[in-house]
């Protein structure tokens, strides 16, 4: 669940409250502005004005992986209510929401309280914590995920050495691929994947790891990983290269990678 689904889900679900005979009324605030509103109930008003994105990095110094992403959230009251109601009515909200968002929601801090001078209430700011596991500005589709993540996010998205693009945010989400080939028969043939992998393991479809071929033993198996491979296969910085019938083993079994019209199926991490 990312941003905007967050705070519609927020917005429908504080609607259904009612604390102590108190109902709600959740809205979203554009530019922090709210419309007039009556004083017979409290209104909750999200806004994007003031939201806040915190880009951390991890042990591999990759950035976008992870993300703090703190909303702006403002109670509005009825001048005739006490300082001490407020506040004790935007905690009961904001634990009971810390608790349905276990996990997401990290935190959430209240500022003091204000006039607004505007609408005639009392205003209490707040702020919510979200952690997200990954950068919340766009989608692999493209699309924007956090309001006003073009202009909140500009600087971060068009740095490409530490925002993911929808092709890396794809490869996180998915962190191996499984494939298949045909051999062709010569001596060797590369398989493109579109990336460096770390480790692949191939093997023959239609047997098992070794076997006979023209009468001589053969191994139709291959597993590398790193800078540390058995024979037949290597890694490449966009997949990976294997032969067939030039490499032989310690044991003199032929390696088997690259057979005419034989189908091998592949893992690459």
């Amino acid at each position: 669940m990312q941003t905007n689904e967050i705070i519609s889900e927020l917005i429908d679900r504080i609607n259904s409250y009612e604390i102590e005979g108190e109902s709600f009324e959740a809205v979203f605030a554009f530019n922090g502005t709210v419309s007039p509103v009556p004083i017979d109930r409290t209104y909750i008003a999200f806004s994007t004005d003031s939201t806040a994105v915190d880009f951390f990095e991890d042990d591999n110094e990759q950035t976008c992986k992870r993300t703090r992403v703190t909303i702006a959230v403002d109670f509005y009251f009825s001048p005739k209510r006490h300082a001490k109601d407020i506040c004790a009515l935007c905690e009961t909200v904001m634990d009971r929401l810390m608790v349905e968002y276990a996990g997401r929601m990290r935190d959430w801090k209240a500022g003091e309280l204000k006039i607004d001078d505007n609408l005639r209430l009392v205003r209490l700011p707040c702020r919510m914590s979200f952690i997200f596991t990954q950068c919340p500005a766009f989608s692999p589709g493209g699309e924007s995920i956090l309001p006003f993540a073009d202009f909140m996010c500009r600087t971060h998205v068009a740095d490409g050495s530490v925002h993911l693009s929808p092709e890396e945010k794809a490869f996180v989400s998915r962190p191996f691929v499984t494939g298949s080939y045909t051999g062709n028969g010569e001596g060797s043939k590369t398989v493109a994947l579109g990336f460096a992998p770390s480790g692949v393991l191939v093997c023959r479809g239609s047997s098992a790891g070794f076997g006979y071929s023209y009468g001589s033993l053969a191994s139709f198996f291959g597993f590398a990983a790193g800078s540390r491979a058995t024979k037949g296969l290597a890694l490449g910085q966009n997949g990976f290269t294997v032969v067939s019938g030039s490499d032989v083993t310690a044991d003199g079994i032929t390696v088997k990678l690259n057979a005419m019209a034989q189908t091998y199926f592949y893992i690459a991490w």
